[in-house]
């Protein structure tokens, strides 16, 4: 499989993965683009590429503020890393402790 493939096939897996996310937590794309919005611009159109997996410009950063905007880890348990700990985010530890 070639690597852009992969990363396709990643982003579609990741992005089937949010949408679930959201399900669980019972909100609208729109709910959560209002809510990334705070720190983006985000709209709905964002959110349903962002879970289709067509977003072009796919980051870390964006996944995390969907996730901070449905109060999620990337596992589906509430919370989210603040300043007091980032126990739901290992990967993102050295991010959110600004390191």
């Amino acid at each position: 499989m070639s690597s852009k493939r992969s990363l396709t096939v990643l982003a579609e897996s990741l992005g089937q993965h949010l949408a679930e996310l959201r399900g669980q937590v019972g909100f609208t794309q729109t709910q959560v683009a209002r809510l990334m919005s705070q720190s983006r611009r985000a709209d709905g159109a964002l959110v349903s590429r962002l879970e289709k997996g067509k977003y072009q410009s796919l980051s870390l950063v964006l996944v995390a503020d969907y996730l901070k905007a449905i109060r999620r880890s990337i596992r589906g348990e509430p919370g989210y890393p603040s300043e007091q700990g980032c126990s739901h985010f290992p990967v993102f530890e050295s991010w959110c402790l600004g390191g």
